[in-house]
């Protein structure tokens, strides 16, 4: 609010004043913040992928509706989390798990969306690449004797056999491995929204 002073004099030189009132409407420009993505940049299909960034309110407003999602040609469960109103100086992160399910170079993106106190919409999307690779697993023929443990071809190298179940049996652990670390990393990370809210 403004207030406008106003003295004059009529044509007989008898002073007047007057006062008024005006309001100014003064908006600050929204200052959303993001750090690096953390996540891994290959993977194989239908293999679970993790995925971390925090972000920050540095402006002098507060960000209203604030919504984060993952974008791209991946299916999982909690790929959004709503914020609510950000305010500002608070901080905060998002951490989800998702799984691609084509191979190839995937394109995805973090996308962070809000409204000003206009109820202006403002997108930011931090992009990020997933080299999804087709997970290799050797079909046994029962053709070929070879392929049956305890039986061998001549000429054949002796152990092969048992090569192939040896990564059967890596490539089982490799999976099992991803998916603890994944639910070790998520409960971690669900104490520490926690903390912070209850720091709030």
């Amino acid at each position: 609010m403004l207030t406008v002073n106003f003295e004059y004099e009529d044509e007989k030189g008898n002073p007047y004043t007057a006062k008024e009132s005006i309001s100014v409407r003064v908006l600050q420009s929204p200052r959303l913040v993001t750090g690096d993505i953390s996540m891994m940049t290959e993977t194989f299909v239908g293999q679970p992928v993790s995925v971390y960034l925090d972000f920050y309110n540095m402006g002098k407003s507060t960000l209203y509706n604030l919504m984060v999602s993952v974008e791209g040609d991946f299916q999982g469960q909690g790929l959004s989390y709503y914020v609510g109103n950000f305010e500002p100086g608070r901080t905060d992160y998002f951490d989800a798990s998702f799984t691609p399910m084509n191979p190839g170079m995937q394109k995805g993106a973090i996308l962070f969306t809000f409204e000003d106190a206009n109820g202006k919409t403002t997108e930011i999307r931090k992009e990020f690449e997933l080299n999804v690779m087709e997970m290799a697993m050797p079909e046994p023929s029962f053709e070929s004797p070879g392929n049956i443990p305890g039986m061998e071809m001549p000429g054949m190298e002796k152990g092969s056999s048992k090569v192939s179940i040896w990564i059967y049996i890596g490539i089982g652990a490799a999976v099992v491995i991803a998916a603890v670390v994944v639910v070790i990393v998520l409960r971690k990370r669900a104490v520490r929204r926690k903390e912070l809210s209850l720091d709030e």
